[in-house]
């Protein structure tokens, strides 16, 4: 990855170990949405983390964005409190 060291380190925490939920995706059916509501930008939004699925153990991150949701996807995992 190229870019700002600290965001690539977010995403990486928020697909590995950070995520406080995993949403499947509203438009991709191969694709899962991992948030992690404990990193934000300034106006409180959640970092977003698409990761498309290419095999059982294994996806594609294309992007990542700070953005709030209106109607995420179905819940497939919370992370317990």
């Amino acid at each position: 990855m190229m870019g700002f060291p600290s965001f690539e380190a977010a995403i990486i925490a928020c697909v590995t170990s950070a995520a406080t939920t995993v949403h499947q995706s509203r438009t991709n059916p191969r694709s899962l949405v991992y948030v992690d509501a404990n990193s934000t930008n300034i106006h409180g939004n959640p970092l977003r983390v698409p990761v498309k699925r290419m095999e059982s153990n294994s996806g594609y991150i294309a992007t990542a964005v700070f953005a709030s949701s209106e109607s995420p996807g179905v819940v497939l995992w919370r992370k317990p409190k």
